[in-house]
């Protein structure tokens, strides 16, 4: 069955979620849409897709935020450096200690997969893994707007 991904199910009840994880344990989220004559044009994006945006909740031991925001700081940096990365944003949530999201953007999966082989992400990856209250989620996006 052809499928298109949808960031909104709101347009298509008739969606279907799928959830999967990567080798790293990050557990993804897509939206499937059968593909039939009578959905509007505006879910065709192959001429508008210019990024991927992966946007990753995490949950801190309070005893650990500081070193947490530390490593994090230290993986941002370089990211930021890395070949087809757009954004890579850390905020921490106001009305919950501890919580954090990251939002990476990358031009494509191919870059999305070289930052996941950096010596940078496995460190902190392998670092921070210990201080979270319970496994980071990583939903992945695609950028519908802006298109430039």
């Amino acid at each position: 069955m052809k499928t298109k991904s949808c960031v909104v199910a709101l347009f298509a009840p008739e969606a279907q979620t799928v959830e999967h994880s990567n080798t790293l344990g990050v557990v993804f989220i897509t939206f499937l849409i059968p593909q039939v004559a009578a959905m509007p044009d505006f879910f065709t994006f192959p001429q508008i897709i210019v990024m991927i945006v992966t946007i990753v909740h995490v949950c801190v031991k309070p005893a650990h935020v500081e070193n947490f925001v530390n490593a994090t700081k230290e993986n941002h940096l370089h990211s930021l450096r890395e070949k087809g990365n757009f954004r890579f944003d850390v905020l921490a949530d106001d009305s919950v200690p501890g919580k954090f999201i990251l939002y990476e953007a990358y031009e494509s999966q191919e870059y999305i997969d070289a930052h996941r082989n950096t010596p940078h992400y496995l460190k902190w990856r392998d670092t921070v893994a210990p201080w979270m209250e319970k496994p980071r989620e990583g939903i992945r996006h695609t950028m519908i707007f802006p298109t430039q």
